[in-house]
């Protein structure tokens, strides 16, 4: 796969995780609109990096309430998640 051959944040693997969010979530009725610099919003790389961060967000989201994740739980559990996360981000 292009992760394993150039690295989760090369340029190619950024690039396709934001062409498969503009031929999957892009073509839903409602539409995410992103606000800010037009300069920066119409560079290629920024707007791969916009969409690939959008469906990570999306698919993470989808995947917690599969597991029966509730909006709640990430606010009053804020700090037990961090805990758990720390290690996995430092480790």
């Amino acid at each position: 796969s292009q992760v394993e051959h150039f690295g989760i944040a090369h340029e190619n693997v950024i690039a396709a995780t934001g062409a498969l969010y503009q031929d999957t979530l892009s073509t839903l009725r409602q539409r995410i609109q992103v606000q800010g610099d037009m300069r920066n919003l119409q560079q290629p790389n920024n707007a791969s990096k916009i969409r690939g961060i959008l469906l990570a967000g999306i698919r993470s989201a989808r995947l917690w309430r599969q597991v029966g994740g509730h909006r709640w739980q990430l606010v009053f559990s804020r700090r037990k998640l961090l805990k758990e996360l720390y290690p996995l981000l430092h480790g």
